[in-house]
């Protein structure tokens, strides 16, 4: 099933798609889809972090 809800302004190609799952969390992890470019950013960057601790000795590697 496809369903555009709003007008398409750039030519090119959409894709889109997602197991069935019940609408609650079909519903948030929709939400949630749409922000992952954000999220994968903010973990690269607590990774990036991290490492710099533990590599300075203060934080040992593999703690949380």
């Amino acid at each position: 099933m496809t369903m555009v809800t709003h007008d398409i302004r750039e030519p090119g190609s959409y894709s889109s798609g997602t197991q069935m799952a019940p609408t609650r969390r079909w519903r948030r992890n929709a939400v949630r889809f749409n922000r992952l470019d954000e999220m994968a950013q903010q973990l690269r960057h607590l990774e990036q972090q991290l490492a710099k601790l533990q590599a300075r000795g203060k934080i040992l590697p593999g703690s949380k």
